[in-house]
């Protein structure tokens, strides 16, 4: 149901504003692949944009949560497919890079 993805999403965002990012890092990492999947699997663009700014919100709070293997080039995917569906999903995109220091 769009709905209840809908609000999983959003009580995700507001959990990341709770504890320090450092008692985050499991519930992060498990919660990464269903985001990426919502990300890449949804047609709904409402979806998309509520997962990409989950996404974003993570690189700003825990951005190493990213680097991990098979998870990077998953979210890397659904945005990129995301991106092609829906061009507005680029500004999460943008944002969601610039946490990131390479």
């Amino acid at each position: 149901n769009p709905l209840e993805l809908r609000a999983g999403l959003i009580t995700y965002c507001c959990m990341l504003d709770g504890p320090s990012p450092q008692s985050l890092g499991n519930l992060v990492t498990q919660a990464l692949p269903t985001i990426s999947n919502i990300l890449i699997n949804s047609n709904n663009l409402i979806l998309q944009e509520e997962a990409s700014t989950a996404l974003e919100r993570t690189a700003e709070i825990i951005p190493q949560a990213y680097f991990q293997e098979p998870l990077f080039s998953n979210i890397s995917t659904g945005l990129t497919e995301a991106i092609n569906t829906h061009p507005r999903v680029y500004f999460f995109f943008e944002r969601i890079i610039s946490h990131f220091k390479l």
